[in-house]
């Protein structure tokens, strides 16, 4: 009882105090911490002294950083622990003193860096019983490294290795008065592979599941499961460990590409959903990180600018506004990777202290506003799982949708419910191929009531299992018997395998026109899909465009010498139907338009995948803004107010991986008009940046006003009565 009491009271001192800025009294839950961080990334490394890293915190308005605790190298620590080893040639407990050293300001904050899983060094792991490594199906242990470590990989359903790890986090919070834990991971075994253990205990998540005791073929065939369950099982037992203690926020590294891992935002207060490289992707795949996180409800995290890989490289450019302020728009915040160079060559603080001190002074617009509900695109969890480079369908239609400036944002599986659907006038399914029989129901139901959607390539085709069905589950909202998979060939290097003609005057081809021929064109592309789905209309459907097959002049074929020779068209099937079914519209594309645009960003494909949501919703979006392909939008909202965030970033014409952006073409005189509310009336739009008054015209319907100039970020503050 008297340690229990000494427990508590110590406790309470090390508990920080947590702020909103301008409101020091409110209550925030743990989510709301998180989310309203402002922190450094720091990893493994050590640093001259605690004091230098609170003053270049200080210096750039951050008040939280990512700290290593439990290493990726073995699981070696930086701080005194009874559970596990001091980092090999350390001598300090790192931890301690920047505990120690936070203290003396008032909105320090720390969160220790914790690897979950990766592997365990060799030494650690022999004093181990049960053994917590990983067993091969022959019986051995497998071995693995990084960055001149040594050791094993670790199974996360091991009960001795993960209630120690649970042990050495409580000994973290009981110790060092932290202000949350973060973990990289949890992950099975490291970046080369791992998951495939045969132990004991992925054995009994098996059997314990079908009753049986499994072989190894078995374990196999549900390796999913079990890698599921380990994520589960330690997030779930060293989460309750740490609130045991105190109640603060956990974050975890969630991979929006991995299945396995979207439990945990149930487990956790939120995730990092976008770790991200800035050396190894574009705009779009980062925004795609941070378009599809923001369909979870927790705190998410976001490299900005997008690490790492640039220990030695300070940001003093355009990098973290661009970035910082596309996250925040979304409701992301923006940690930055890493402060190191900060600490070494200070040219770089200005730029983050920039984006600090606009989100410090703006939490509520980015954290409690949320997205005006227009177009849900399901970011399927389900065809993560079964669907090959279902990614890059997704991120095509988002770049499609945010070129052409349609307000849209992510949904879960979860989310696809009859109710939660009604909110929305459209549902884009980007080749959501995987479906259960209860998101097909709410799919019929919300269109039946008047909703509209859109959906293309295989969509449907298979249940949530990966399990082929005999038909579009669709069928009765597309108007379209699926006949098979069509993979033209092409024998020749260069030239497209088929166009799509658009076949008819619709509003789905405005700015096209009848006759226009797209391309299908991936012959340069590392993609691997060069089909469509081969349909024929029912009734009730409208063809609006059909294949036109390549198809060699007969009287060259077989000329000598001859590398090329003169093509023809030939008419094909249907490929693109619109039809009604209920009070709703639908638009079914046969082939994956969004997949096209990704790889060649034709701008006829963008302009029909945005005239078919125009066509299902029958043209009422809640803003039009005329600008270039370059500008990014999103229109939030919280009660009687409004948001509409622009964020200018013409680098996705030209970069190449590690770009860095020192400029920007400035936007000028940009048109926007805004639907209003029902029953309401703007009263006043106000410049976030700048706070000049908008003059504006009403008609009762909609709003328009000219946004004079755009940098890199502005947001018209909208209130309605």
């Amino acid at each position: 009882m008297r340690n229990t009491l000494i427990l508590l009271i110590v406790s309470f001192f090390l508990t920080p105090v947590f702020t909103v800025a301008g409101e020091k009294s409110k209550a925030m839950d743990n989510v709301d911490i998180a989310r309203r961080m402002r922190p450094y990334v720091w990893e493994h490394s050590i640093f001259d002294s605690a004091e230098h890293v609170a003053d270049v915190m200080l210096k750039s308005n951050a008040n939280a950083i990512r700290f290593s605790a439990i290493s990726q190298h073995g699981n070696y620590v930086y701080y005194d622990s009874r559970f596990f080893p001091r980092h090999p040639g350390l001598d300090r407990d790192l931890l301690r003193e920047l505990a120690d050293e936070f203290k003396k300001h008032d909105d320090l904050h720390l969160f220790p860096y914790n690897s979950l899983g990766y592997f365990v060094n060799e030494k650690i792991c022999e004093k181990q019983d049960p053994d917590w490594r990983q067993v091969t199906a022959e019986g051995s242990y497998i071995p693995a490294s990084w960055a001149g470590a040594t050791g094993y990989w670790v199974c996360l359903n091991n009960p001795g290795y993960i209630d120690t790890y649970a042990e050495a986090c409580k000994e973290i919070v009981e110790k060092y008065g932290v202000s949350g834990m973060y973990f990289d991971g949890p992950r099975w075994g490291d970046w080369g592979g791992g998951g495939n253990c045969f132990c004991q205990f992925c054995r009994k998540v098996i059997a314990d599941k079908y009753g049986v005791e499994p072989d190894n073929s078995m374990l196999d065939k549900h390796r999913s499961e079990i890698n599921a369950q380990g994520f589960k099982y330690a997030m779930t037992t060293i989460t309750k460990a740490i609130k045991s203690v105190r109640d603060i926020p956990v974050i975890y590294n969630h991979g929006m590409n991995n299945p396995g891992l979207y439990d945990l935002m149930d487990i956790t207060d939120g995730g990092l959903v976008a770790e991200i490289h800035r050396g190894q992707s574009s705009f779009m795949n980062v925004f795609k990180l941070i378009k599809s996180g923001a369909a979870f409800d927790k705190a998410r995290w976001a490299y900005s600018p997008p690490g790492n890989y640039n220990d030695f490289v300070t940001y003093d450019n355009l990098d973290p506004m661009i970035f910082g302020m596309t996250e925040l728009a979304h409701g992301c915040t923006p940690i930055v990777e890493t402060m190191h160079p900060y600490m070494y060559d200070e040219t770089g603080i200005p730029s983050i202290r920039e984006m600090f001190t606009m989100m410090e002074q703006n939490e509520d617009l980015y954290f409690e506003y949320k997205p005006v509900p227009f177009v849900a695109m399901p970011f399927s969890r389900q065809c993560v799982a079964k669907v090959s480079e279902y990614e890059i369908y997704w991120r095509g239609a988002l770049s499609a949708l945010t070129h052409e400036h349609q307000q849209f944002n992510a949904i879960l599986d979860d989310d696809i419910t009859i109710e939660n659907l009604k909110k929305y006038k459209a549902v884009f399914l980007t080749n959501m191929a995987c479906m259960s029989d209860k998101q097909i129901e709410a799919i019929k139901h919300f269109v039946m009531d008047g909703g509209g959607l859109i959906a293309t390539f295989q969509t449907s085709l298979y249940d949530e299992n990966g399990s082929i069905r005999e038909n579009l589950a669709l069928k009765e909202l597309f108007k379209t018997d699926y006949e098979g998979l069509e993979s033209p060939t092409f024998e020749h290097a260069y030239g497209p395998r088929v166009y799509f003609r658009m076949v008819k005057k619709h509003p789905i081809t405005k700015g096209i026109g009848k006759d226009k021929l797209i391309a299908n064109d991936y012959m340069f592309e590392t993609y691997s899909q060069t089909s469509f789905s081969r349909i024929s209309p029912l009734e009730g459907a409208e063809v609006i465009a059909d294949v036109q097959y390549v198809v060699d002049d007969p009287e060259w074929i077989g000329s000598d010498g001859c590398f090329m020779p003169p093509y023809t068209l030939k008419n094909g099937p249907a490929t693109i139907v619109a039809s009604t079914y209920g009070k709703g519209r639908v638009v079914y594309i046969a082939p994956a338009l969004e997949m096209l645009y990704d790889a060649r960003g034709f701008h006829l494909v963008r302009k029909l995948l945005s005239n078919a949501v125009d066509w299902v919703t029958d043209n009422s979006r809640p803003v039009k803004i005329e600008g270039p392909a370059c500008l990014v939008t999103n229109l939030t909202e919280l009660g009687d107010k409004r948001a509409l965030h622009f964020i200018n970033y013409t680098g996705n014409n030209h970069e190449k991986p590690s770009y860095k952006v020192d400029w920007v073409a400035p936007l000028y005189n940009l048109k926007v008009s805004l639907r209003n509310p029902e029953g309401k009336e703007l009263q006043k739009a106000t410049l976030l940046n700048t706070g000049q008054e908008l003059t504006f015209e009403s008609d009762g319907e909609h709003t328009t006003m000219i946004v004079p100039k755009l940098e890199v970020y502005e947001c018209i503050m909208l209130d309605y009565k």
